[in-house]
């Protein structure tokens, strides 16, 4: 579903992704794992067309999008739960996820709208209250609600476990998980190594812009350098 090829990116004169190369196939879960600064971050903006690349190419389903501006790539199908959740707190719950849908007809954002409540049914009891009034679990499921209005091909989240109390985090990963049984392709960026192998089907490690280790995520989480450097083992 997903190819890059060789993606280098990064913030002005400064390079951060030197040489990425990943593949995300359709129906998986795939992991971006490392420490900060590693450039999981600038990965997905660069894939959702928020940074642009200085060189290498990138494929979805079999088209080049390397060079497309955002809105034309979430028309595609690729939506970003961005790190820090970024709401708009002064709209209502409702009003966020409507934002969600902005490029869908009024039956789809109904639509959306149900699947969301499905998933997340306290946003439904919140629903007209400002986002800004939630609490911090509730942010976190109303910026992954607002990129489920997209109706999705690939779902990009960029650590959404990112201030989170455990319980919470236990909470919204089973969410992830059920997205996933589902049939919703996830990328998964995520500093909390153990949880993201243990619901992705493969992951990359990425160590200063470049992919260190590759592979099943079953086999990374009991590779012994993985364990040591990520795991705390």
């Amino acid at each position: 579903m997903l190819r890059v090829e060789q993606l280098h990116s990064g913030y002005g004169s400064i390079e951060i992704l030197k040489g990425v190369s990943l593949e995300v196939h359709e129906g998986e879960v795939v992991s971006l794992i490392g420490a900060n600064g590693a450039g999981k971050s600038t990965a997905l903006m660069t894939l959702s067309g928020i940074l642009p690349l200085k060189s290498g190419k990138i494929f979805f389903k079999d088209e080049e999008i390397s060079r497309i501006s955002p809105h034309k790539i979430v028309s595609l199908g690729i939506c970003q739960v961005p790190e820090g959740r970024r709401i708009f707190p002064g709209l209502t719950v409702l009003e966020n996820l409507e934002l969600g849908g902005f490029s869908l007809r009024k039956n789809p954002i109904k639509n959306g709208l149900e699947t969301v409540f499905e998933y997340f049914p306290v946003l439904s009891d919140r629903k007209n209250q400002p986002g800004g009034t939630l609490s911090g679990g509730e942010q976190q499921m109303l910026a992954i609600g607002r990129a489920l209005m997209g109706k999705p091909k690939l779902l990009m989240m960029d650590e959404p476990s990112l201030g989170l109390a455990p319980i919470i985090v236990e909470k919204i990963f089973k969410m992830i998980k059920k997205m996933s049984e589902d049939g919703l392709t996830l990328l998964l960026v995520e500093q909390n190594a153990r949880m993201a192998l243990a619901i992705a089907h493969r992951a990359y490690i990425l160590e200063t812009g470049q992919v260190n280790l590759e592979g099943e995520a079953a086999r990374l989480l009991n590779d012994p350098r993985v364990r040591s450097a990520y795991l705390g083992e």
